[in-house]
C-alpha cells in the first residue's frame, strides 16, 4: 500500500487534487482489494489508474474479483476495520463498482479538484 500512496501522491501533487483525500481513497480501495478478494493471494495483482476527467479526478483500483459486492458499512465507534469504503463514500463526489469480462472488477471513485487541501 506505501507504493501505491507514495505513487499517487507524486502524480497529484502537481494536478490541483486535493492530495490528502485522494491518497485516503486510494489506499482504502487497494488495502480492499488485497484483504478481500484473489488479489491478495500470492502473485495476486492489483491495478491502480489514476485519470484526468476536466474538474474532477477518477481512481480506480482493478482488483481480482470476489463473490461479494463492495459496500460501504458504519462500523462501531471500537471497531478496528470496516471504514474504508465509508470514507471513500463521503471524500468521492461518487464511486462505483464495475465488473470486468476477466472476472475481476474495478471499484472507482471520482474526486473534485481543488477541494480539501
Amino acid at each position: 500500500m506505501t507504493i501505491a500512496r507514495q505513487c499517487a501522491a507524486a502524480v497529484l501533487e502537481s494536478e490541483g487534487v486535493p492530495v490528502d483525500d485522494c491518497v485516503l481513497i486510494i489506499s482504502e480501495l487497494v488495502t480492499n482489494a488485497v484483504r478481500h478478494t484473489a488479489s491478495g493471494h500470492p502473485n495476486g495483482t492489483v491495478i491502480l489508474m489514476i485519470s484526468d476527467a476536466g474538474p474532477m479526478v477518477r481512481v480506480e483500483v482493478i482488483d481480482a474479483g470476489a463473490p461479494t459486492v463492495p459496500m460501504p458499512r458504519q462500523p462501531s465507534e471500537d471497531a478496528d476495520s470496516g471504514r474504508g469504503l465509508f470514507l471513500v463514500d463521503r471524500l468521492s463526489v461518487m464511486w462505483g463498482v464495475r465488473k470486468l469480462y476477466t472476472g475481476g472488477r474495478a471499484v472507482w471513485a471520482m474526486i473534485e479538484r481543488g477541494k480539501g487541501d
